[in-house]
């Protein structure tokens, strides 16, 4: 009984360190902002398409959506709507709390609408949709179970109300929980870049090191002049097999204190050549700011320290010669006279 009691007292602590730190969340909520801006800028940039791709008489009209879903668990909001300015009010409402989710405003409301919103337009034109939406609802659904507002918000600015060991236990169950919902989001990452790279290896043409370069031909993705990579091929083979091993490797190694560094910064070199050299603008943005969901409060807290404004030392004042004496009175001063007499 005592040996089960202790691996259950292990189980236990690695399952509260795993999943339930009492450790600051500014992850979480640097991801709310930059899943916020990468909303904002998408749909915001779609607005003069908007009656074309959700309009009544767009590429996909209202019945032939609701037939693509075939019952599934697919529906939208824009379903309820049956003219084209309703579909343009739906889209300033969305936009504005899209607005206030980034700020920090009411955003405990706030996120369940965005991801409704999103989930509606998605779900609305499905032909339209492609890896990035998933990906934004998959991740708005988390944070939207996680306590997000309460750092780098209008929210933050808010006083709490209540006895201070209520607010210190209530604070630290927060922090537990955020700290769970962060987790998830970071084993979201891992597990995609886990089957992203079984994928590659299974390719010949990643093992071959001409994959990167079949994605760079296409007219779809051709987004820089590719014509000195055909001279220098090697570079080719270096980035499709440098691609493959890396994204096998990083759900292994991001979890690693001192290999952390490396594959964050890797995987956000890696997002911001696809974004470079295939056009892929919001896809890397969005895969971005998921990544950033393991920077280490601690890295953070560093951070913060060096950029905290510190006032300049002053200057100690210049040394001055002390202040001659006054002369004394004339009749304070003894006579030669008279210490010869005495």
């Amino acid at each position: 009984m005592t040996l089960i009691a202790h691996g259950w007292r292990s189980l236990d602590g690695w399952w509260k360190d795993a999943f339930f730190q009492e450790a600051p969340t500014i992850p979480l909520e640097i991801v709310r902002i930059g899943l916020g801006i990468a909303l904002l800028l998408g749909y915001g940039l779609a607005s003069p398409q908007l009656f074309e791709l959700h309009g009544m008489e767009g590429l996909v009209t209202p019945e032939s959506a609701r037939i693509w879903s075939n019952g599934r668990w697919s529906w939208s909001l824009l379903f309820l709507v049956t003219a084209d300015w309703q579909v343009a009010v739906f889209q300033v409402v969305f936009l504005l709390t899209c607005a206030a989710f980034t700020l920090g405003w009411q955003t405990r409301w706030a996120k369940w609408i965005v991801l409704a919103g999103h989930l509606s337009f998605v779900y609305r034109n499905p032909v339209a949709q492609y890896g990035v939406d998933s990906i934004l609802a998959s991740t708005l659904f988390l944070l939207c179970l996680a306590p997000i507002g309460d750092a780098l918000s209008l929210d933050a600015r808010r006083r709490h109300v209540g006895d201070a060991d209520t607010l210190r236990t209530r604070e630290r169950r927060r922090r537990a929980w955020g700290f769970a919902c962060l987790r998830l989001i970071q084993l979201q990452v891992a597990v995609m870049f886990f089957f992203s790279g079984v994928e590659k290896v299974r390719g010949d043409a990643w093992w071959h090191g001409y994959a990167v370069w079949m994605a760079l031909t296409n007219q779809e993705f051709s987004n820089v002049p590719i014509g000195w990579l055909a001279s220098h091929f090697w570079i080719v083979n270096v980035l499709t097999q440098g691609t493959m091993f890396f994204e096998v490797a990083y759900p292994f190694l991001i979890w690693g204190r001192a290999t952390r560094p490396f594959f964050l910064v890797g995987a956000i070199l890696l997002h911001l050549g696809m974004a470079v050299m295939m056009g892929l603008y919001l896809f890397s943005f969005v895969m971005i700011v998921v990544h950033l969901s393991f920077l280490r409060p601690d890295w953070l807290a560093a951070w913060a320290w060096r950029r905290a404004v510190v006032p300049p030392p002053q200057e100690p004042e210049p040394l001055r010669p002390p202040a001659a004496a006054p002369p004394r009175p004339r009749s304070e001063i003894p006579s030669t006279s008279s210490r010869t007499r005495s």
